[in-house]
């Protein structure tokens, strides 16, 4: 049985989000953003972990800093993330 809603969704366009499709006419996906800040890596996995037992489909991880964006630190949350 298709998904029923009574409310009326505004015409949006699609991205592609790893393997998910968000906007348009596609599933509304549970997500979150992560909160401590991303040189702290450990804290960032757990909390991605516990999204994902929680039932969020979709995790964003926002870099604070451009120094941060071709650190080890942010290569270290992706590789674990693509696990």
């Amino acid at each position: 049985m298709a998904y029923q809603h009574s409310f009326r969704r505004h015409k949006t366009r699609e991205v592609r989000v790893g393997d998910k499709v968000v906007g348009g006419d596609n599933p509304i996906w549970v997500q979150s953003m992560t909160t401590p800040d991303t040189s702290q890596v450990e804290a960032v996995l757990r909390e991605i972990h516990r999204l994902e037992e929680a039932g969020c489909e979709i995790v964003r991880v926002i870099i604070r800093w451009t120094r941060f964006a071709s650190t080890r630190a942010t290569s270290a949350v992706t590789i674990a993330i693509a696990r």
